[in-house]
């Protein structure tokens, strides 16, 4: 099956996504937590459509249709995983449009009989490059940089153990910052690590 399965995935870089995320929030970008809903529905006109079950019918909590209208979600999953989902399928509108065209889906079993033929190389890279597109949209550098000034205080507490180990120091912030811009901990400490903050040379 996998052989026959034409389907090509662009490559980007990590530069050209932030790019493709910045562009997403212009005029968006004025605060937190960031209003993916309103980008999706304002700036690019398509549907957020809540439904309950989705979940268990595409195996998935946000689900992009085949004809591009539409974002479908699981009112029933929690917030912030929400939000995530929907700048993840708004990763993959901006990121693979033309792909997903190709793909011809127009059913949540098609979709799930669909992911059964997409070789695990081809989807794998399409959903790392949505969830980074995801992660620098609902967490921008800018925004994030200009937050950690909010920890100074309790930075300063912690400052000798940057250097023997960030992870603590990520650990540490991303309790705060994830309330802040309505994001899992470990979105902002991803976050935090692939572009590779220096918390202390902020604040």
């Amino acid at each position: 099956m996998e052989g026959n399965f034409e389907l090509n995935i662009p490559e980007y870089t990590s530069d050209e996504i932030s790019q493709k995320a910045d562009e997403t929030l212009s005029g968006y970008d004025s605060g937190w937590p960031i209003e993916v809903d309103l980008i999706v529905e304002k700036k690019y006109g398509l549907d957020l459509i809540p439904l309950n079950g989705l979940k268990y019918l595409s195996s998935t909590d946000a689900f992009l249709s085949g004809d591009l209208k539409e974002i479908d979600y699981d009112p029933d999953v929690i917030s912030y995983r929400t939000r995530f989902s929907i700048a993840h399928e708004l990763g993959h509108y901006i990121l693979h449009k033309d792909s997903i065209v190709k793909l011809r889906i127009n059913s949540y079993a098609s979709w799930k009989s669909t992911l059964e033929e997409i070789p695990n190389w081809i989807w794998r890279a399409a959903e790392s490059q949505a969830n980074e597109f995801a992660g620098k949209l609902l967490v921008p550098r800018k925004l994030l940089i200009q937050s950690l000034v909010d920890y100074k205080e309790e930075l300063g507490q912690i400052h000798e153990l940057y250097n023997k180990n960030k992870n603590i120091v990520y650990e540490y912030l991303a309790i705060p910052l994830s309330k802040k811009f309505e994001v899992s901990q470990d979105v902002i400490k991803i976050r935090l690590m692939n572009e590779k903050i220096n918390p202390f040379e902020y604040i």
